[in-house]
């Protein structure tokens, strides 16, 4: 098994998550080959810059299901695409995702704090005109744990339109603020 997974590409392994995934099963995290690894990372920052989405989400996919021999190159590059002009939604909410774990969970792990730069981020996002992209900054925020504190201003000020009253995501946001809320206490 280690070696079928040193001689796959990125798309190769993209396709083998995305078919676990659709029989219902959870991708364990296995630790990438350096080379897998740089090939991801490249192939990430290269269609970043082209802005070619279906690929960028690819990479994110794989960042998401992996275990990275270097997360630091990982993070700054997650942080870095955070900082791309006019990302679509999806690629923020899967952004989002991969952050989740490769960036809050590592250094929670680690007993280290979020950089800023981070949290700087999620206070735009927390303002998003998508409420998907709003509710998956929030269970981040929610992730922050005595970091969250920073965010306090930017969650308190979430506006919510009064015509997706309805919506999953509407419902998921409210619960989300609540569970801040309380966890910030009076």
């Amino acid at each position: 098994n280690k070696l079928a997974l040193m001689l796959m590409d990125t798309s190769t392994y993209y396709a083998n998550i995305i078919s676990n995934l659709k029989v219902g099963k959870r991708p364990s995290r296995q630790k990438l080959d350096p080379e897998l690894e740089k090939s991801v990372l490249r192939d990430w920052e290269m269609s970043l810059e082209n802005q070619s989405w279906q690929e960028v989400k690819k990479c994110i996919c794989i960042a998401e299901f992996s275990h990275f021999n270097h997360p630091k190159e990982l993070q700054e590059l997650i942080l870095k695409s955070f900082n791309t002009k006019k990302l679509p939604s999806d690629i923020l909410i899967f952004l989002l995702g991969a952050a989740q774990i490769q960036l809050i969970e590592i250094k929670k792990n680690h007993n280290q704090k979020v950089p800023m730069a981070f949290i700087d981020q999620l206070k735009v996002l927390l303002h998003h005109k998508d409420l998907e992209v709003v509710e998956w900054s929030l269970r981040c925020t929610c992730d922050l744990g005595k970091q969250s504190l920073f965010l306090k201003e930017s969650v308190m000020t979430i506006r919510l339109p009064k015509h997706q009253f309805f919506s999953k995501h509407y419902k998921n946001i409210n619960q989300l603020i609540n569970f801040l809320i309380r966890f910030w206490g009076p």
